[in-house]
């Protein structure tokens, strides 16, 4: 049966492990612009009151090996308003 994957800015994480999973292995067609790149996992360890440090302890890879990660070489092509929901930036994402 054929699979559609349909995904956006604001696919992260899961839905990019899933997205490309179906890429990798031929099982399905995705549609929609280039997703958010959420591809690590941070361990928050508590160092005092009302603080932390998020530490870096995995990344997400599809099964051929792409991190999904996004590179943070540009920061301003990734501002996001939570508030609005939408881009800040109109600079697309390479």
């Amino acid at each position: 049966m054929p699979v559609v994957a349909l995904i956006n800015f604001g696919s992260a994480s899961a839905s990019e492990i899933v997205a490309g999973a179906l890429q990798d292995h031929d099982r399905g067609l995705i549609v929609g612009e280039r997703s958010f790149g959420k591809g690590l996992v941070q361990s928050v360890y508590p160092v005092s009151n009302q603080t932390g440090l998020a530490l870096t302890t995995a990344k997400y890879y599809t099964p051929s090996g792409r991190l999904i990660q996004r590179d943070y070489s540009s920061l301003e092509a990734y501002l996001f308003d939570i508030d609005e929901g939408i881009r800040t930036s109109l600079s697309p994402r390479t």
